[in-house]
């Protein structure tokens, strides 16, 4: 079976367009064999040892997908499914209700499922960073190409807790707090439901979460998309 990580440039098959926010290191592209076709290039540099065999296609509603991986020398390319903006960016410029959040917490724990269960591995960084929102209202989990390199096996708890961690952010933007135990006792919006949520991470597991009463509030599909629209133009793109 042929790599999934193909040994030459990217820009043998794609042709780049336009710099993100940090130019050389994310761009968008285009498929030259098929135009309509675009895509986020994020350049890294690798280290001595060669781990892109623990690369693979990622398919998955919750996940920024790895469409592609290439290497040249030293540097390794990775063509991610283009989104519009990390929750960072949208809850910045847009209060969004508990409704909202209940869905984006519904979401996270699907795509963290998936990483621990079919993927193997944790993600250990999650943050209102790498959550990505499509402009269809997709809540997407980013960065999986780091965790499938390094083949994080950190605790799946910390994971969990994170999702209780970025709902405590947006519901106080500016909170420092990096735990959650510090980031729950700063909160001071949100109701019962979602407080009770937020402390119920800290030692409960995907499924009972999935189950627990906040998640049944969670608004329908599609509840992010005016969000997206009203926020989107107003910042720089990182795009993955």
């Amino acid at each position: 079976m042929p790599s999934f990580c193909k040994d030459h440039t990217p820009w043998i098959k794609y042709e780049k367009f336009k710099e993100g926010a940090k130019p050389g290191k994310t761009c968008l592209a285009y498929d030259t064999d098929s135009p309509g076709r675009v895509v986020a290039i994020k350049e890294y540099k690798t280290s001595g040892i060669d781990k892109t065999c623990h690369l693979k296609m990622i398919s998955h509603p919750n996940i920024v997908n790895l469409l592609d991986a290439f290497k040249q020398s030293r540097t390794l390319y990775l063509a991610y499914e283009i989104m519009d903006l990390s929750l960072e960016q949208l809850q910045s410029g847009i209060q969004l209700k508990e409704s909202d959040l209940a869905f984006i917490c519904k979401e996270l724990l699907h795509g963290l499922w998936y990483i621990h269960r079919d993927l193997g591995v944790c993600h250990t960084a999650l943050t209102c960073d790498n959550v990505f929102i499509s402009s269809q209202g997709n809540v997407k989990i980013a960065n999986i190409a780091a965790c499938l390199l390094e083949r994080h096996q950190g605790s799946e708890q910390f994971d969990i807790k994170s999702i209780g961690i970025i709902i405590c952010k947006v519901l106080e933007p500016g909170l420092s707090a990096h735990d959650l135990e510090a980031s729950y006792a700063s909160l001071s919006h949100g109701s019962d439901g979602i407080r009770t949520f937020i402390s119920t991470t800290a030692t409960a597991t995907i499924q009972a979460l999935l189950q627990h009463v906040f998640i049944s509030y969670a608004a329908t599909e599609g509840c992010l998309v005016v969000p997206v629209m009203k926020v989107r133009g107003l910042v720089l793109h990182d795009y993955e």
